[in-house]
């Protein structure tokens, strides 16, 4: 067996120094006869696509199958559209030759050693750049020129190299930012129902976004649509604005609707909406009006923008919807089913936060709601507790009260906490906080401030000179009768 191993390692000594007079002697590798094993050569390049002026950077590396005793491989690549500009090896190269070697033009290298290689080892990398005006593919190609197993035996017909696809394509175009944007109109002045053409030119004209999104400044007199259709509503002035969706930079135009007489209306579509229940607020989407205006003539504009009269409570198969626009009221409009709302299910959804005092008249129902349901779930309200019918309030009873809210004849029970009245209302009386006696008391006639103190001391000083002066006036009489 050391005799075995002993020849083993000489035949790979020898075969190393072939591989050394080979860099120098394309070609001479020693004609070993073929034996089993195999290896693969990778090439692997970080990018895929690259563009004239770019780089990029190729991993080499060798996977043994069992082993590799000694290699001699070359990366091939078009030098009419590449160029080679960096490259490093590992210690698993001992021959390197960039330029070429061993018969090849590409990036070459070789190596033999006492302890053969195993498993996948990195070997060299190299780093491309693409020459300007080229496209195509960059001709990558891994060759392995010549392999033999750790017993020296050739086993490079067994052996084979991939490598990445690199595909030269053109530069794409360099971005061009929105920088401003700016706004025309096609008719600044109309009258109600007319509309107008809103034009924004983005800035540069071939930006890569030019897309905006429209606004009005007063949808009461005139609206505007994603497209820039600017639709005049009533009297007054619009500014009808356009804002960049890159870059949010933003232009006006002003529009003026002109007053002019509605004469006469009429349906030109009925709301697409026919079925309602009691309660329910109209619908009138989908609905056209034909506008008769004096000036304007006819114009036909979306219903939604009048009003309609009707009583949402009452039930019938042919409610009629009255439609006023304008100053003009069209009867008998259209008419609409409403069905009769039953309230069968009602719950608390939120208790009052609002405080209630001792002495409020009513309670405080802020931020109470509760949730009706409608005809055994075919519809469900949610609706503030002011809306319903509240009992079992106590305005003279401070702390926790149970009361009960009743609506579409359920009812429902929610706690609110009633807070004690504060003393003297809580206020203050000449800046005395007790909201009992005033601290300071002023002299109606000379205006001076006294205190409650000085006060009670100058009305006892007063009550005894006047205790005083009688008593002086009663002896002066009895000296007069003695006399």
């Amino acid at each position: 067996m050391k005799a075995k191993t002993l020849s083993s390692r000489l035949i790979a000594g020898f075969l190393g120094l072939s591989l050394l007079a080979s860099a120098a002697i394309p070609g001479i590798m020693p004609q070993a006869k073929a034996a089993e094993g195999a290896a693969t050569f990778s090439a692997v390049a970080d990018k895929t696509e690259v563009h004239p002026g770019g780089s990029f950077t190729v991993a080499v590396s060798v996977t043994p199958d069992p082993t590799v005793g000694s290699y001699e491989a070359a990366l091939e690549y078009d030098h009419d559209k590449v160029e080679l500009v960096d490259s490093s090896k590992s210690a698993n190269v001992i021959v390197f030759a960039p330029n070429g070697g061993g018969g090849s033009t590409g990036v070459y290298g070789n190596w033999f050693g006492i302890d053969p290689m195993t498993s996948t080892t990195d070997l060299f990398t190299a780093t491309f750049k693409v020459k300007d005006g080229v496209t195509g593919s960059a001709g990558l190609d891994m060759k392995a020129l010549v392999v033999a197993n750790a017993a020296a035996d050739d086993i490079t017909a067994n052996c084979s190299g991939t490598a990445t696809s690199v595909n030269i394509t053109e530069a794409p175009p360099a971005p061009v930012p929105v920088t401003g944007v700016s706004v025309s109109l096609d008719a600044s002045e109309l009258f109600p129902g007319q509309s107008a053409q809103a034009t924004a030119a983005v800035e540069p004209a071939d930006a890569d976004n030019p897309n905006v999104s429209w606004s009005s400044s007063d949808n009461a007199v005139a609206t505007v649509d994603a497209d820039g259709k600017v639709t005049a509503i009533a009297a007054g002035t619009a500014s009808i604005t356009a804002t960049t969706e890159e870059g949010g930079f933003t232009a006006s135009a002003d529009v003026t609707v002109k007053a002019d007489t509605v004469k006469a209306l009429a349906v030109a579509a009925a709301p697409t909406k026919v079925d309602y229940l009691q309660g329910d607020a109209i619908d009138l989407t989908g609905g056209k009006l034909t506008v008769t205006y004096e000036q304007a003539g006819d114009v036909e504009m979306d219903m939604a923008q009048a009003n309609a009269i009707v009583d949402m409570n009452q039930v019938g198969e042919a409610v009629p919807v009255a439609i006023e626009f304008g100053g003009q009221k069209l009867e008998n409009a259209f008419t609409i089913k409403i069905k009769e709302a039953v309230v069968t299910a009602l719950e608390l959804v939120k208790a009052p936060t609002g405080k209630t005092t001792v002495g409020d008249e009513k309670p405080n129902l802020e931020g109470g709601m509760m949730k009706a349901t409608i005809n055994d779930g075919e519809a469900v309200r949610e609706l503030p507790l002011s809306d319903a019918q509240i009992t079992g309030y106590d305005k003279t009873k401070a702390g926790e009260q149970t009361l009960t809210a009743t609506y579409g004849g359920k009812s429902i029970e929610f706690k609110i906490t009633v807070a004690e009245a504060q003393a003297g209302g809580g206020g203050t009386i000449d800046g005395n906080t007790d909201g009992k006696t005033p601290s300071n008391v002023k002299n109606p006639v000379t205006g001076l401030n006294f205190s409650q103190d000085a006060v009670n001391g100058f009305g006892f000083l007063t009550t005894g000179l006047a205790i005083l002066v009688v008593s002086g006036i009663k002896v002066f009489r009895m000296r007069r009768k003695m006399d």
